[in-house]
């Protein structure tokens, strides 16, 4: 992922303040790591809210590629999610999450999370 965005311009920071966007990388295989996950996400989503609110926040990894159908809904203040099939387009992703999260700054639409989920519990898909 780091290499494609580098191959692309996109420079890199590890000052998440800083970034235009954050990518939050996830695992869904075990309960532990699924609620980390989360955890990560939903402070992402309260430091942004805080501290850059023009801030784009994608999701990466097992989760989005798990659970495709369901985080949307479940996680309204994600502006874009990337399955691990989706890696080799992670610069066109980062350029619609960044459009997006400013769509809905000047929409007045991109509301925080008034509390924190405890934990995410999604069902495999039918």
């Amino acid at each position: 992922m780091l290499g494609s965005l580098l191959k692309d311009g996109v420079e890199i920071t590890n000052d998440a303040e800083q970034a235009d966007v954050v990518i939050v990388n996830t695992c869904s295989f075990i309960d532990a790591a699924q609620e980390e996950s989360v955890d990560a996400i939903l402070e992402s989503a309260e430091l942004r809210e805080a501290r850059n609110r023009g801030q784009g926040l994608i999701v990466s990894g097992c989760m989005p590629q798990r659970f495709r159908d369901e985080l949307p809904k479940l996680m309204p203040e994600v502006d874009a999610f990337m399955g691990i099939d989706q890696v080799a387009q992670v610069s066109q992703i980062v350029k619609e999450a960044i459009a997006h999260r400013a769509e809905r700054v000047a929409l007045g639409t991109a509301k925080p999370r008034r509390s924190r989920a405890k934990s995410f519990r999604a069902t495999e898909p039918a």
